[in-house]
Order: C-alpha cells, then sequence, then structure tokens
C-alpha cells in the first residue's frame, strides 16, 4: 500500500510543475500576443497579485472546514481551467489565464500543511525539506519541459501539457483519506493571536525575497 505521505508528495510534485511548465515563454508569448510591455507585465503579474489576494482566505477556509484535500483539488481545478482559457484567441484571456493560476498557486500552502499532518512534531523539519524539494525539482524540470514543448510544438504546448500535469496531481490524491483534527478548528481569536512581530518580520523578509527572485521575470 502507497504511503500517504508520497501520494501527496508527487501530487505536489505535478501541481507544482502544471505552474510553471509556462513559466519559461508566457513573457514571449505575451509580447507576440500585445503591442505594450505593460500587459506584458500585467500578464505575468496578475499571477503573483491573485495568489497573495487569495493566500489567507483559502488558509482561513482550510481551517474552517477541515477539509485541505478537497481544496487542493478545487485549486486544481482551478490551475486546469486558467491553463484552458489560454486557448482561446482573444488576448484578454491570457491576462485572464494568468489570474486564475494564481488562484490556483494559492492553494499550495495546503500541500505543506497535509503533507506535514502524516509525520510526528519531531520530524516536521524533515518532512518540510522533503515538500520543498517537490517544488524545486519541478520548477527545474517544468523549465526545461516548457521550453522545449514550446519550441518544438508551438506556444500553447506548454498549456496544454499543463493541463494534464494539473489532472493527474488531482487524480494522485482522489484514494487520500484524511482525518480532521476537530482541536484545530478555526476560530477569530485563533487566527489574530497567531501574528506576531516575529512572524511579521519573517514573512517581511519573505516577501522582498520573492521581490528579488521575480521582479526581473
Amino acid at each position: 500500500m502507497i504511503k500517504p505521505s508520497f501520494l501527496v508528495w508527487f501530487s505536489a510534485f505535478f501541481f507544482f510543475f502544471s505552474l510553471y511548465v509556462t513559466a519559461p515563454t508566457i513573457a514571449v508569448y505575451a509580447g507576440n500576443i500585445y503591442s505594450s510591455t505593460a500587459l506584458v507585465g500585467i500578464t505575468v503579474g496578475v499571477y503573483g497579485a491573485t495568489m497573495v489576494l487569495a493566500r489567507i482566505p483559502i488558509g482561513v477556509l482550510a481551517s474552517f472546514l477541515g477539509k485541505r484535500k478537497q481544496l487542493i483539488q478545487a485549486g486544481l481545478v482551478l490551475i486546469s481551467l486558467g491553463l484552458l482559457l489560454a486557448f482561446i484567441p482573444k488576448p484578454i484571456f491570457l491576462i485572464v489565464s494568468r489570474a486564475l493560476l494564481g488562484l490556483g498557486a494559492g492553494f499550495w500552502v495546503l500541500y505543506t500543511v497535509l503533507y506535514s499532518s502524516y509525520f510526528a512534531k519531531e520530524k516536521l523539519p524533515q518532512a518540510m525539506s522533503r515538500i520543498s524539494v517537490a517544488y524545486g525539482l519541478s520548477q527545474i524540470v517544468a523549465a526545461l519541459v516548457g521550453g522545449y514543448a514550446s519550441d518544438k510544438w508551438g506556444w500553447l504546448a506548454p498549456f496544454a501539457i499543463g493541463i494534464g500535469s494539473s489532472l493527474l496531481a488531482l487524480f494522485i490524491i482522489i484514494p487520500l483519506k484524511e482525518e480532521v483534527n476537530k482541536d484545530h478548528q478555526w476560530t477569530f481569536k485563533k487566527f489574530t493571536g497567531a501574528i506576531n512581530k516575529k512572524l511579521l518580520l519573517i514573512s517581511l523578509l519573505a516577501m522582498v525575497g520573492f521581490f528579488v527572485a521575480f521582479s526581473t521575470l
């Protein structure tokens, strides 16, 4: 029998792969569609904007419902739909496509929570490092596959591959059974109580790190 943590890991790999397989060529592709570099910037940047806006509501909703698996699957459906919209031959739909991808990407934090739930407390750092490998490895593979596919079969090929990858990620976790921990149900008091100066500082440093990494894409 396959361990639940393995299913989550491989699903996370294909989740991230579906998000990043279009990344190597999206700016160039948008440049061929739009005459304005501002629109190219919007196309690339709207992904991050919708992801940031969705991140906290998704986390709160997951804690309130206690259904991380189902929410991950909902995120994967959003990613598939977003990638599919890119095939509509109207420029505006590429921006909508990226916006939906950003919303779907906001669900990635649920993978880390779900994956870590299968490990003992003293092994949580190990769990985080393992799920981070899925994130990093998928980016490397997606960049290679996306660039090659675009060169070989055209601009929309990475989007088609991404749809297949997101659906695969969805089906991988279908057999997964998740136990709801009633001791960790969401309340507004718990949410506000978790906010402190240390958390805000770490969050700010993470924001700066992501800005440096993505501002020159």
